[in-house]
This record gives structure tokens, sequence and C-alpha cells, in this order.
């Protein structure tokens, strides 16, 4: 198991270093068969019903005026209310591959009565110039441009606006138009490109075994998207290392009181 966990760990370099220029986000899901989507799809919330639904979240939280959130930009609120469970499009991706991993293994949720941990996992590495920015994110309206703009795959770097984000090095992907996209059987995002040169020979030389790429391919030639399978086998291994070496615990990913509150709620 301890090379197979090496060799998982080898190709997570070998994009880092070898990826394309515009740089990559990395997102780990605990089920390789799991469709990439947001909590609010997951509900079963179509384009409409999800705008509705954000709408009434950024309404709310306004009248409230938690935290100052009359202040407070659209898309900020939204990336603390997800942060805080809310059903949101929003879905969270890390700048650092390390974090993605150590989520897909610690999962320990159950799916149709099966333990997520007994199933393979998918480390996915997404190329940030597959998604465009959303303009002026910190305006209070800049929620209302999202619909009326054409249909996009955009991507929120958000401030380190609580210590879990901070930690998680936290930022957003997301669909201007979920159910444009509801043909993609694998995302929400809707289909990745992959180049036509890319093949088996570049998928075998991404740090598998060997740990280096091929010299010679152009970064222009990386995927859209790309997946590391994560044996079920390999999970503990790479989880307790995780751990060890990096220091990456629930206390240290959610570094707050609710965090540390829900690990010691039983």
């Amino acid at each position: 198991m301890q090379q197979a966990a090496l060799e998982i760990v080898n190709a997570v370099s070998s994009i880092s270093i070898s990826g394309p220029d515009g740089g990559i986000v990395w997102r780990g899901q605990a089920d390789a068969t799991w469709r990439v989507e947001s909590k609010a799809t997951r509900q079963k919330m179509n384009s409409v019903a999800i705008r509705d639904h954000e709408i009434s979240m950024l309404e709310t939280i306004r009248t409230i005026g938690a935290d100052r959130a009359q202040y407070t930009g659209d898309w900020e609120l939204l990336a603390r209310m997800r942060h805080h469970a809310a059903a949101t499009r929003l879905i969270d991706v890390t700048t650092d591959p390390f974090v993605a991993l150590w989520f897909l293994c610690d999962d320990d949720s159950s799916a149709a009565g099966v333990n997520v941990q007994t199933r393979p996992g998918l480390l996915l590495a997404f190329q940030r110039r597959a998604f465009q920015k959303i303009n002026s994110p910190h305006a209070v309206d800049s929620y209302a441009q999202l619909h009326s703009r054409k249909a996009a795959r955009l991507i929120y770097s958000t401030p380190t606006i609580d210590p879990r984000i901070a930690a998680q090095r936290g930022l957003f992907v997301l669909h201007s138009d979920p159910d444009k996209t509801a043909f993609s059987r694998v995302s929400e995002l809707g289909d990745f490109r992959a180049p036509s040169t890319w093949g088996t020979t570049e998928m075998k030389n991404l740090g598998m075994a060997n740990g280096t790429v091929g010299r010679g391919r152009s970064r222009t030639n990386f995927p859209e998207a790309l997946g590391i399978v994560v044996p079920a086998a390999v999970k503990p291994v790479l989880l307790d290392r995780l751990e060890m070496n990096f220091g990456f615990t629930r206390a240290t990913m959610y570094p707050d009181f609710s965090g540390v509150g829900q690990m010691f709620a039983s």
C-alpha cells in the first residue's frame, strides 16, 4: 500500500510542477463514482429554484445583519453560508492537493448503506483556465450579474473570511446555469475538454511509478480536468501520513468552535 500511496503523491507532484501555466485547483471525492455537483443540485433543485433559494438566503442574512452582512458582497456571503452547511451552487475546491486528498480519505459518510471509506476515491485536478472569473465579486449586488450573462463555468477565489477557508485554502467553482449541463453524466460543470494529443503515454508519465512527466510535452496539452483514482485500501495509509507529516486533522481543517464541537458530539 505504501508503494501505491507513493505513486499517487508522485502523480500529484507531477501535475503541480509540470501542469498548465494557468494553474490547477483540486477537489477530493470519497467515492470515484460520484457526480461532481453542488449541494443544491444534490437536493434536486433546478436552476430557477437555486436562484430563488440563494436570493432568499442573501436577503435573510442581510435582514438579520449577522457579522455586518448588509455591508458584505453577495459571493462572500454565499461562501460563508456554504461553509456553514447551506445548500448553494458553490462547489468546494482548494489550491492545495493534499487538503483535497485529506478530505477524500477522511470522509466516513455512508451512501446507499455503504461506508465510502470502503470505496475508491477520486482526486480531481481542474485547470483554472477552464473557468471564468466572477466580475466584481465583492460588490453588494454582484449576484444579479450571474443571470445577465451567457451561461458559463465560473470560479470564485474568496478572501480568507473565516478560519476554515484559510485552513483549507478554499475557493469555489460553479456553473451559472446548472440546468444547461444536465446532459453531463459526470459533472454539473459540464464535460471538460481533453486535448487531441493527450493519450495513454501521457497518462502513464504523470509520475505513476516513474515520478516524471515526459520531456517535451507542451503544457497546453494538459486536459481541462484530470482524475486520479485512490484505492480504498490506500486511504488509511495516506490519512496517517497526512496527519503525521502535515498535521492535517479534523481539528486543523475545521479550526473553530463548530468544528471541534462536531468532533466531540458523541
